[in-house]
């Protein structure tokens, strides 16, 4: 999916699945869930805000998409020239549930692949990203939580760029018993699925 445009005002979409137990909520402000690769540019979000004040057992928010995964040998994500304006906020989650919350994604999911570039370049970020507690808490400035897992077959030679890209505000959590990973840039990196190129 390629993504161009000077600008795109406020727009959330949002995904909820029931499954068994099992309850995800995914919210973004251009889409909550990206499947399998897209590329970004020239795109503007303005004075926007992302919220999730729903309740679930797994929530993902992020300013441009909420959980991004692709697990295609082709897939990958290009970001350039964006500017992204936005507030991102998770509330009402508490023991048992888990939070995923990025200014730009709240979970990237990447498993499958070989051979890929994925690039954030020259673009700015702007705003805070703020969470409540969860069990388990991902939330970073750009990205809550980056998983390179293994379920269908792992990652080799993924290769990911960051040049030019600027985050100002700040990232900020309640006072939380559970696992709290946060960081500026990324909340936490999962390597697990990561295998050398051949």
């Amino acid at each position: 999916m390629n993504i161009t445009g000077e600008q795109i005002a406020v727009s959330v979409a949002a995904k909820t699945n029931t499954i068994g137990f099992e309850n995800e909520i995914a919210v973004g402000g251009v889409a909550g869930h990206f499947y399998n690769g897209f590329s970004a540019n020239a795109v503007e979000l303005i004075e926007s805000q992302v919220e999730n004040n729903a309740r679930s057992k797994n929530n993902y928010v992020g300013g441009f998409v909420g959980y991004s995964n692709y697990s295609s040998y082709s897939a990958s994500f290009s970001f350039d020239k964006m500017e992204l304006d936005v507030d991102v906020s998770q509330s009402n989650t508490t023991d048992g549930d888990t939070a995923y919350v990025g200014g730009i994604f709240g979970l990237y999911y990447v498993d499958g692949v070989e051979n890929t570039i994925d690039r954030i370049q020259n673009s700015e970020l702007k705003g805070d990203v703020s969470s409540s507690c969860a069990d388990e808490l991902y939330i970073g400035g750009a990205i809550g939580k980056l998983d390179f897992a293994e379920h269908y077959g792992g990652v080799s030679n993924e290769n990911i760029e960051i040049s030019k890209f600027a985050f100002v505000g700040d990232v900020k959590h309640g006072d939380c018993s559970g696992y709290t990973y946060a960081g500026g840039l990324l909340g936490e990196i999962d390597g697990n699925g990561l295998y050398p190129s051949a």
